[in-house]
């Protein structure tokens, strides 16, 4: 989904970069760089410049794949990863936010982080979590 910057504060790049530059440009969950190829294989990510294997839930090396054996590409499609910025509490209207509550992290990671959340925003609408105090 694309980001609607109607919703972030007029700040937010310079924060963006501001906390990518926190976190060295990695996700904090797996640790992928942002900016690489990749191929996703099970519950591991390769670098397809490098050849390491790195679990990717907690971001630990793995292995280095061997020349004779059939490439990373053979089990998955190349990807090359995005960096994003998520809110921890999930709250993209709050424009105050402190640097703590944001955090790296990859798509796939991000996505899961948010998937309970974008669930309610599909049955209540997408602004259940802004309005809710007004319901009472």
């Amino acid at each position: 989904m694309p980001m609607n910057r109607k919703i972030y504060p007029p700040d937010w790049r310079q924060r963006r970069l501001r906390i990518l530059a926190r976190d060295r440009y990695r996700c904090t969950v797996c640790g992928v760089m942002d900016r690489k190829q990749i191929v996703r294989v099970g519950d591991a990510y390769v670098y397809l410049d490098t050849l390491k294997s790195y679990d990717a839930n907690t971001g630990e090396y793995i292995r280095t794949w061997r020349q004779d054996e059939p490439g990373p590409e053979y089990y998955g499609k190349p990807i090359t990863v995005v960096i994003t910025i998520m809110h921890l509490d999930q709250d993209e209207w709050n424009h105050d936010v402190d640097d703590s509550r944001l955090a790296c992290a990859c798509q796939l990671h991000h996505f899961a982080h948010d998937r309970f959340d974008n669930e309610r925003r599909k049955r209540y609408g997408k602004h259940y979590r802004r309005f809710q105090l007004e319901l009472f």
